[in-house]
């Protein structure tokens, strides 16, 4: 009799955590800045996962973006540890604004907007987020290219 009563209970409380399980949905930080869904966003928004990233085997950040998102290029003036860059919907790379835990990441002593990725490793990152469109005009003028929140 226990044993039967705590099977049940088992059953009872699985059944209950698998329910909820597929009740999470999927939420980016864009384009207003505020957390939506993919489906109220209204604009190209690609993300990228902890696991995805991991999955795909390269160490750096810009590999790992330039194997997995349409319309970027990733680019590198020589090996490892040189200057390297992205490019969104083939605007160059001042045309692209990068986010990193919501600190904006570029020389504001420049007036060029870009960023290096060639000193980001993969193993640090948990999620990419990208915005593609009309909507990365609210991150300002240097984020017509497109916005990448790490």
């Amino acid at each position: 009799m226990i044993l039967r009563i705590s099977l049940i209970l088992i059953y009872i409380f699985l059944s209950i955590k698998i329910s909820f399980a597929d009740d999470t949905p999927i939420i980016v930080i864009a384009p207003s800045k505020i957390d939506q869904s993919y489906s109220t966003v209204g604009t190209s928004v690609t993300s990228l996962s902890n696991k995805e990233i991991e999955e795909n085997g390269k160490f750096f950040l810009g590999e790992v973006l330039n194997d997995n998102l349409p319309g970027m290029n990733y680019f590198r003036s020589g090996g490892y540890g040189t200057v390297s860059g992205i490019q969104l919907r083939g605007l160059p790379k001042r045309y692209s604004t990068v986010y990193i835990d919501g600190v904006k990441m570029s020389d504001p002593s420049s007036s060029d907007n870009s960023f290096y990725f060639s000193n980001i490793i993969t193993s640090s990152i948990d999620k990419v987020e990208v915005l593609r469109g009309s909507n990365s005009s609210i991150y300002g003028s240097g984020a017509i290219g497109g916005v990448i929140n790490i």
